[in-house]
């Protein structure tokens, strides 16, 4: 059949092609011809490919006219499932492109039991593909891009499940899934063990956000100087009602661990214990004490005091340019500080987000 009379499937589960095997394929072509017929159905006075989209593109590639072909009369529906079972089989789809297939079959009306008969799969990894789906774009593309993978998802969506009922505000999977995206986003490498290890971090900081700011200490910075326990407990609608003994013992552990050496470790535990005893045992009205900690929450203010926020913000902001820009100018580096006076709030504040590596949306969120 003649190349000019055969048309993509617009439905095609995959979406990816890797530029080099098709050049190396196309390579082979020339030598060896098309081994394997692709399959096509026919549609509107053309035929389109049911199976066999890579080798069609490398004929195409390989300057070929016509290529070995079968006709089969199939409705759409068979013909995409035959399109995910090439595909499957010849594991030449990346995760997301099998979940956005398998949510198609849901779309059809399949549950996912049927789909995984269908595909012949367990109905758990069905399930585990489809979860892909709940990632945002950005994390979406890393998988398309084989940056992460099935595993990295699944230590993530495990954290985000345990991070999850301490936010207390609309877009909790996203807001975690951003701060995953940001502390990775300039990684050349990701295993899973840093996943498991960015987890237990990020976990360590949402209990002691809460655990500090209830104990009065809000103002103390969290993992770097942009942020303190009270404001990130404000962002993300932490309350101290998400506490519970195993978190405190979850925070004991790390401090047991974080330890510098010859301290005491009687020390930390009895500071944990009476902050248990506290917390669960004494009768204080724990809500009481939260409220008195003052804590603004992203989206309650009103607009007065969110503009007032705003400006204190921006202020505190071009203060620090203008320190920076002396400290350049006291150390003779005349050029930098000039550049930085220079600066509008925009343009520090685009350098900032470069150098800090801090995600716009966990910004705005």
């Amino acid at each position: 059949m003649k190349l000019t009379e055969i048309q993509a499937n617009p439905h095609q589960p995959r979406k990816h092609f890797d530029e080099q095997a098709l050049v190396e394929l196309s390579q082979s072509i020339k030598v060896e011809g098309v081994m394997s017929p692709i399959m096509v159905r026919p549609i509107d006075g053309k035929y389109e490919i049911v199976q066999g989209e890579r080798r069609f593109r490398a004929a195409q590639m390989a300057g070929l006219i016509e290529i070995p072909s079968i006709v089969r009369e199939v409705d759409e529906h068979e013909a995409f499932h035959l399109a995910v079972i090439e595909n499957i089989q010849r594991e030449q789809m990346t995760p997301i492109e099998e979940a956005q297939a398998f949510m198609k079959y849901v779309e059809m009306g399949y549950t996912h039991e049927q789909i995984a008969k269908k595909v012949n799969k367990g109905r758990t990894f069905v399930t585990d593909r489809l979860r892909m789906l709940k990632l945002m774009p950005e994390l979406q593309d890393w998988i398309a891009e084989r940056r992460i993978s099935h595993g990295h998802v699944t230590q993530l969506l495990k954290y985000e499940a345990i991070l999850f009922k301490h936010i207390g505000r609309k877009g909790s999977e996203k807001a975690v899934q951003d701060l995953f995206y940001s502390y990775f986003v300039k990684s050349e490498k990701i295993s899973v063990i840093n996943v498991k290890e960015w987890g237990e971090l990020m976990r360590f900081h949402f209990i002691a956000a809460i655990v500090g700011t209830f104990n009065g200490h809000g103002g103390s910075a969290l993992w770097n100087e942009h942020r303190n326990m009270r404001s990130f407990c404000g962002d993300y609608h932490l309350h101290i009602n998400s506490i519970t003994r195993e978190d405190i013992h979850f925070l004991l552990d790390w401090a047991i661990n974080d330890a510098e050496p010859g301290t005491k470790k009687s020390v930390i535990y009895e500071r944990y214990e009476r902050l248990e005893e506290y917390i669960f045992d004494s009768g204080v009205n724990i809500e009481e004490v939260w409220e008195s900690r003052d804590v603004r929450y992203l989206g309650e203010q009103t607009l007065e005091e969110l503009e007032k926020s705003i400006r204190e913000h921006m202020r505190t902001i071009m203060d620090c340019k203008r320190d920076m820009a002396d400290a350049y100018r006291t150390a003779g580096v005349f050029d930098e500080a000039d550049r930085l006076d220079a600066m509008s709030f925009d343009e520090y504040m685009e350098e900032f987000f470069e150098r800090e590596n801090v995600s716009r949306e966990t910004i705005k969120q």
